[in-house]
């Protein structure tokens, strides 16, 4: 079973020496990808939270996914952690995988609302970060 996440901090994996996985935190301070994997509300069992974890670890210590049913690049710099019909949507930044949100797939195709989503948390996101 995963760890689970400390909610005063956006940190899902750090342990990796390729890389980081970490929430992102919007403009109102909310962490969506968050609530999707691990909040009250989440809908995921603790099995598929377990396969995410699983490929979270591996970003974080390879630092690649080649699987694509497992890792994908969707749109924008939009890339998305998938199992089955569940997606959990992420960007890179430096040398850090941030987890924007997440959702259920109920098309073929990734839904441009969703990725549009992930951009805005993107933005926001980038726009809270100190600037060095």
């Amino acid at each position: 079973m995963p760890p689970k996440p400390d909610p005063l901090s956006n940190v899902v994996y750090d342990k990796g020496p390729a890389c980081s996985i970490v929430y992102a935190i919007d403009a109102k301070g909310n962490m969506p990808a968050y609530e999707f994997y691990e909040g009250r509300k989440s809908e995921l069992t603790k099995q598929q939270r377990r396969k995410f974890f699983s490929y979270f670890a591996r970003m974080g210590d390879v630092g690649r996914i080649t699987n694509t049913d497992q890792f994908n690049s969707e749109r924008n710099g939009i890339y998305a952690f998938k199992i089955w019909k569940q997606r959990i949507y992420c960007f890179q930044d430096g040398n850090e995988w941030v987890l924007t949100h997440g959702c259920k797939k109920n098309q073929q195709k990734a839904d441009p609302n969703e990725l549009d989503r992930a951009e805005r948390i993107r933005k926001e996101h980038l726009a809270r970060k100190p600037k060095v």
